[in-house]
């Protein structure tokens, strides 16, 4: 966000961008990406659109999940894969980009196959939690936890589920 301000300031004043920043921004921009991808997941800050779920049983929603999970870990599996190929021929060539000034490509390359790798394993994660009959990772948001903290200690005391246990209502707040 710096270089870009100064970036702007120097075509302003100079009428003349500052080699690199260009550059530099679109790299940044692929690391935050993709390395936000695998942490969004894991905090369940994607889009989550509930619409169909919330009006299923309990069973059928834990299927919507399920399949929703299974597709997105083979899309993932693919996109990885296709990436990897990919990340390969361009180290072997050392992609570059020119601009206004050379600007090695290839590195990007392998951090959208980290970010992926990283998106991949959170979907496999949950995929299992699912089958083993748990919330997947980020089935809770602050709001969501901050809710029932207040709900359980406004109720007589009781035998509580443990945080990796399943319950019915927690499966339809999941996303997925």
């Amino acid at each position: 966000m710096l270089a870009i301000t100064l970036d702007v300031i120097s075509r302003y004043i100079t009428k003349a961008s500052i080699p690199g920043v260009l550059e530099l921004a679109e790299s940044c921009l692929v690391i935050s990406i993709f390395f936000g991808l695998p942490i969004a997941a894991v905090r369940g800050e994607h889009v989550a659109v509930t619409l169909v779920t919330d009006r299923l049983n309990d069973a059928w929603a834990r299927v919507c999940f399920l399949v929703a999970w299974s597709v997105t870990t083979l899309f993932l599996a693919w996109m990885t894969w296709a990436s990897i190929t990919r990340a390969i021929e361009a180290t072997e060539r050392a992609e570059e980009r020119f601009g206004l000034v050379r600007w090695p490509v290839w590195p990007m390359r392998w951090v959208i196959v980290i970010g992926l790798l990283g998106f991949l394993a959170v979907a496999i994660v949950n995929l299992i939690r699912l089958i083993t009959k748990k919330d997947p990772l980020g089935a809770k948001d602050d709001v969501e936890l901050a809710t029932s903290q207040i709900a359980v200690a406004d109720e007589p005391e009781t035998s509580t589920p443990s945080p990796d246990e399943t319950t019915d209502s927690d499966l339809r707040r999941a996303r997925v």
